[in-house]
């Protein structure tokens, strides 16, 4: 069934490694979330640091700080509050020590108590290190210390989407060699659909992440990457008791 609401989800933590991950993931569903009052926390393990695409308009040196004021002012179109982050440097994510990543997690849950956490699955979308990396230490938190009757949702791509959107499903430069994984639509927990109200929203906050559109924009221009954008999927990977 469709979602275009995101009204069922209750409170929503979301947990990614890299600024701009939040939108192009789940934009919708937070915006949807913070216009009916839902609580809406977005973490982040990195600043970005190694990713500048022009080195003489994104110096490497400015581009954390560059980086982390683009994910608040992504966050800020989509009605959401400034990033947590949790200060692990781009590309090292895989090699930092797991249990000290899980709890740098734990205050988080356990202040906010979020009702759902989303974040990567054990292929990281796109198969980098790090969304690995942050899958893991997300999963492992939630397990912990998630509150009773909490859902957590691995980011998939649908078989519908892929339909529509072709051209992009070969890009090994957006998904790595392996591609992400895919479920139909009768095998997703939510398959959110941008409302044209969202639309917006998430176009304000993917403009936003300016620092990252270059080498995107040029392969498939603005207006198709939006279009990419309009389509959000998870599936539904534990759940505690209640």
């Amino acid at each position: 069934m469709r979602i275009y609401d995101a009204g069922s989800l209750g409170d929503i933590l979301g947990v990614w490694a890299h600024p701009d991950d939040e939108n192009y993931v789940s934009g919708g569903i937070m915006a949807s979330a913070a216009r009916n009052g839902q609580r809406v926390l977005s973490v982040t393990a990195t600043r970005g640091e190694e990713g500048s695409q022009d080195h003489d308009r994104w110096p490497p040196k400015d581009i954390p700080h560059i980086r982390e004021a683009e994910l608040t002012a992504s966050l800020a179109a989509l009605g959401v509050g400034p990033p947590v982050f949790l200060d692990y440097r781009d590309g090292a994510c895989a090699t930092a020590d797991e249990e000290e990543a899980v709890e740098r997690l734990r205050p988080i849950f356990e202040t906010h108590q979020p009702d759902t956490i989303l974040t990567f699955g054990p292929d990281g979308q796109t198969g980098h290190p790090d969304h690995i990396a942050v899958y893991a230490w997300a999963t492992t938190a939630f397990q912990r210390y998630a509150k009773q009757g909490a859902r957590l949702f691995y980011a998939v791509m649908s078989t519908e989407w892929t339909e529509r959107f072709p051209e992009v499903m070969d890009d090994t430069d957006v998904w790595g060699p392996h591609g992400p994984a895919l479920a139909r639509p009768d095998e997703l927990a939510i398959d959110f659909w941008l409302t044209e109200e969202l639309r917006p929203l998430k176009e304000a906050a993917t403009r936003a992440h300016e620092s990252q559109l270059g080498q995107i924009v040029e392969r498939y221009g603005i207006e198709r990457l939006l279009e990419f954008g309009t389509g959000e999927f998870f599936t539904l990977a534990a759940t505690t008791e209640n």
